[in-house]
């Protein structure tokens, strides 16, 4: 589902149906989609950014630089290590995952001292790893 029929549908349930267009569920919603669905949800429902940041998720990369430019509260400390975390498990070439990696630690600079240890551990073969310390 594209993102215009993805946000013409919740705005369809928003209009016809408000218990089924929660914000809780929107939350999980924001998890997984595209930043133009985050856009409408976090305009139509400015509570589902709380769901956001009480829990830890990874969204995609287009979605972490929506929040950054509009939403940087979203960002919190928490989130960005669970993000790298998440992605030093799941790092694969194809994936795409190693470059998203990279632009959290070149935005978050900040975070990588209580995470040096844990990275070398995670990944000691990354060629990453010598070349952040």
């Amino acid at each position: 589902m594209d993102s215009v029929t993805t946000v013409e549908t919740m705005a369809l349930l928003q209009e016809k149906r408000q218990q089924t267009c929660t914000a809780r569920a929107l939350g999980r919603m924001v998890t997984s989609d595209n930043a133009a669905t985050v856009s409408w949800i976090l305009s139509n429902f400015p509570e589902a950014l709380q769901l956001m940041t009480e829990n830890d998720y990874t969204p995609r990369f287009e979605v972490l630089l929506f929040l950054r430019d509009q939403y940087p509260s979203a960002l919190t400390t928490s989130s960005i290590q669970h993000n790298i975390r998440w992605r030093l498990d799941c790092i694969d070439e194809a994936t795409g995952e190693i470059d998203v990696l990279g632009w959290l630690l070149d935005n978050f600079p900040q975070l990588m001292s209580g995470m040096k240890a844990e990275m070398r551990e995670k990944r000691p073969d990354a060629f990453f790893t010598e070349s952040l310390f």
